[in-house]
């Protein structure tokens, strides 16, 4: 008997990546271990054709290193579980045609993913989730927004067809990585910190205190008011 694989769905973000199978849903950020060294800072570089230089020395595609992070993401996911041969990866739907294609190679250069995966833009992946809850209107215009770390993409569908209409556009000025700036100035104004300075704060202090506010913004969207080691946030 055929043992069984489960189904695995893979998203790229600038700041985040998930995995998702049928009981179970990590994330992390686009980071990845070469040679005892820790490389981030890549999602933006795939397709690009000059290599990203390690600290050993060692020199890697952007592709080839979100391929190798989207997998170790994929065992995260899957807890030891077989990783499926063909998982379904939404991209970021603004990426040019090289940046995608180089990725489906990075993807097939790894030996349980050399049949190839299938790839779609992710304002089609959110469409899809929303069709199945909690569904979508059969006509009109659908404008599918993406407030993602980098900047806040839209994208426009015809609700009767789910043909594409028009865009990404994408806006540059608002995003998540903005938002935890904005976390991060306000808690430092509270401390008495003001605008380019970082008071009696250490640099390993406010490296935290960052992350702090990174991980405090995913929780305001339903309440008002949440806190952070240093002070409040609202």
């Amino acid at each position: 008997m055929t043992p069984f694989t489960p189904a695995l769905g893979l998203s790229v973000g600038t700041t985040t990546l998930a995995a998702v199978s049928a009981d179970r849903a990590v994330t992390g950020r686009p980071v990845i271990n070469r040679g005892g060294w820790s490389i981030d800072d890549f999602v933006h570089r795939v397709g690009d054709p000059v290599g990203i230089v390690s600290p050993d020395g060692s020199v890697h595609t952007g592709a080839d290193l979100l391929a190798g992070a989207l997998y170790d993401l994929s065992r995260r996911a899957l807890a030891g579980r077989p990783v499926p041969a063909a998982p379904t990866v939404a991209y970021p739907a603004h990426w040019p045609t090289s940046a995608v294609e180089a990725l489906g190679r990075a993807m097939r250069r790894i030996a349980a993913w050399s049949t190839g995966a299938r790839l779609i833009p992710d304002y089609a992946a959110a469409l899809t989730a929303l069709r199945e809850s909690p569904g979508l209107p059969g006509r009109g215009v659908i404008v599918v927004c993406d407030s993602g770390g980098g900047a806040t993409t839209l994208t426009l569908v015809d609700g009767a067809t789910a043909g594409f209409l028009g865009g990404p556009v994408r806006f540059p000025d608002f995003s998540g990585d903005l938002i935890d700036q904005a976390l991060l100035t306000h808690v430092l104004t509270l401390a008495g910190v003001g605008p380019g300075g970082t008071g009696t704060f250490g640099i390993g202090a406010l490296t935290r205190l960052r992350a702090e506010c990174r991980d405090a913004q995913p929780r305001l969207p339903t309440p008002t008011v949440t806190t952070v080691p240093g002070g409040p946030a609202r």
